[in-house]
């Protein structure tokens, strides 16, 4: 009897043909980053900040995970239908539940909750500049007396990365239709987003502050897509998954940790996506609600805060993880809400097959 064929190398590539567990990681990462508002909404240290020495919160991480994704799944939306439609298919997946997060934040919440009169709410110009971040514009994140006696005075600081994976949708299309250069205008890119990450300062202003923003999410996306442009000759293995991810996980005692997140990291994440089993892929099968939960979480959680900061008041130090526990059930609510009644009918009634982010599919 002859033997049996040698067993066909799994590679990146397969995660486009097959069920995947992105859905299911960006629900945890958008978990994590109420988890990591838990502790600035509060005024708890963070944790991972300390232990990175300023590196990266959870918060942070699980955003770079969230562009990791992206980077790995937005390209195959712009291969498969070109310019005009993969512009469609961003403002499509990102726009209209981002457009109800801001106008209920502006215009049903800060009414609510401000300590103002409602007429000198609504004539003060900072209310009305809120609404530019539905347009991805660099406006500020509080409304007019509106949580003002809070450690964070923020009323939806989760906005802060939708204009950055805005810019990197831009990014895609300008090194892709160069297609003979494509990898190396990808690879360019990235190598330079580590270094003007470096070398721009944290108290960097004005535009040179969100030049070092995007390159510093920028690492994470320009991963993805380099592991998306060589997805054929990858090969998806769990031992090598896993000491990437102990690796990088190590890595946070040191001075390189975003570096090895941004490479090491970011295959980890890929592969998880694809060597999850079934039980973990049904957790998000009904349905993608991790962006409506990561636009409407940090409201919901400074709505609770006079509420769980008295657990730090009463002596017991976990008003953090109070606020995230509560907050966590009422923001997958609201996820699910946004998803079925926003996000899904915008999208025509169906989903794709392969999401990006927790602020786009790919379909």
């Amino acid at each position: 009897m002859p033997p049996a064929p040698a067993a066909k190398p799994v590679r990146l590539s397969s995660l486009f043909d097959q069920p995947n567990g992105f859905d299911t990681i960006r629900l945890l990462a958008a978990s994590a980053v109420i988890l990591s508002h838990g502790f600035v909404l509060t005024g708890a240290p963070e944790p991972l900040d300390h232990l990175t020495g300023g590196q990266a919160t959870i918060g942070t991480l699980a955003v770079s995970a969230f562009f990791a994704i992206s980077g790995f799944l937005i390209p195959a939306s712009y291969d498969r239908g070109g310019i005009a439609r993969y512009a469609v298919k961003r403002a499509r997946r990102i726009l209209p539940a981002l457009v109800v997060a801001v106008l209920l934040c502006a215009m049903v919440l800060g009414p609510l909750a401000t300590q103002l009169p409602v007429g000198a709410y609504f004539a003060d110009p900072a209310t009305w500049r809120f609404l530019g971040h539905a347009l991805f514009l660099p406006v500020g994140y509080d409304l007019p007396g509106v949580f003002a006696d809070h450690p964070l005075s923020a009323v939806n600081g989760s906005l802060w990365s939708l204009k950055y994976e805005v810019a990197c949708y831009v990014l895609v299309p300008l090194a892709l239709m160069l297609a003979p250069l494509r990898k190396a205008a990808v690879i360019a890119a990235w190598l330079a987003s580590f270094a003007i990450a470096r070398l721009v300062p944290p108290d960097a202003g004005g535009a040179l502050y969100h030049l070092g923003q995007l390159a510093e999410l920028f690492r994470f996306f320009g991963a993805g897509m380099l592991l998306y442009l060589y997805r054929a000759q990858i090969r998806l293995r769990p031992a090598l998954a896993w000491l990437c991810l102990g690796v990088a996980g190590v890595g946070a005692l040191t001075p390189l940790f975003n570096e090895l997140a941004a490479t090491l990291g970011a295959y980890a994440l890929i592969a998880f996506a694809g060597l999850c089993g079934e039980r973990f892929r049904q957790v998000t099968a009904r349905g993608d609600i991790s962006y409506g939960v990561y636009v409407l979480a940090f409201p919901i959680q400074q709505l609770l805060v006079p509420a769980t900061l008295g657990f730090a008041m009463g002596g017991i130090v976990l008003g953090w993880l109070a606020n995230a526990l509560l907050a966590l059930p009422l923001a997958y609510a609201a996820g699910a809400l946004s998803w079925f009644l926003v996000e899904r009918p915008a999208l025509g009634g169906s989903a794709a097959r392969h999401g990006a982010g927790p602020l786009a599919r790919s379909g």
